[in-house]
């Protein structure tokens, strides 16, 4: 019974480090799904950033001052709004993707 004990205290240790390292695993699954989010929004304004011709150094089209500019931009708020919404669009199809 002695040899039966030993077993059962190794099982039992064993299950109990294979607990622990599940639910290390789970803290890791978690921040990682928050560092993909963040960097899915940075890629996100970036991509918004680029369709205004923000960062391009070039002389925007005409499209872009009269269907980005003057109804996104030139009005107060409505351009810091837009790229919340389309921050937390992209964030929730990441989640569910």
């Amino acid at each position: 019974t002695k040899q039966l004990e030993d077993v059962f205290k190794n099982v039992d240790s064993n299950t109990k480090f294979l607990v622990d390292a599940s639910a290390a695993n789970e803290r890791s699954s978690a921040s990682l799904s928050v560092m993909q989010v963040v960097l899915a929004g940075g890629f996100c304004f970036n991509i918004v950033d680029r369709i205004a011709g923000g960062t391009l150094n070039i002389n925007q089209p005409s499209w872009v001052y009269s269907y980005i500019y003057e109804p996104l931009i030139v009005p107060p708020g409505i351009w810091f709004t837009f790229n919340m919404v389309w921050l937390f669009a992209c964030s929730y199809a990441l989640i569910r993707l």
